[in-house]
């Protein structure tokens, strides 16, 4: 597969061809249809998805700021590792507790 380089000047050049009141005036209906007429899109995602995927980016940062492993921080905030390895990776959603953790 070759790779293509754009430049500052060729993204400009192709931000500047966009019709913005075409695309300011598409409907959620026009948005799917063309994702739905497009293999190459992206699926939309629904509210939740982009909530764990957001959530996830937020774990992962924090973890980072702490220079904690996945099982260090585990350990030291008392989540299940798998349950940190979902979360991390958006495939899950931490669920609110009914009882706070005992020291």
């Amino acid at each position: 597969m070759a790779t293509v380089k754009l430049t500052k000047k060729m993204t400009e050049k192709a931000i500047a061809e966009i019709d913005w009141k075409r695309i300011d005036a598409m409907t959620d209906e026009d948005i799917a249809g063309q994702v739905a007429g497009n293999p190459d899109a992206a699926p939309l995602l629904t509210d939740e998805e982009i909530e764990r995927a957001l959530f996830a980016n937020r774990l992962r940062a924090i973890r980072a700021a702490l220079e904690l492993s996945q099982a260090a921080f585990a350990e030291r905030f008392r989540i299940p590792a798998a349950s940190l390895r979902d979360w991390s990776r958006a495939a899950g959603f931490p669920t609110p507790r009914r009882k706070p953790i005992s020291p």
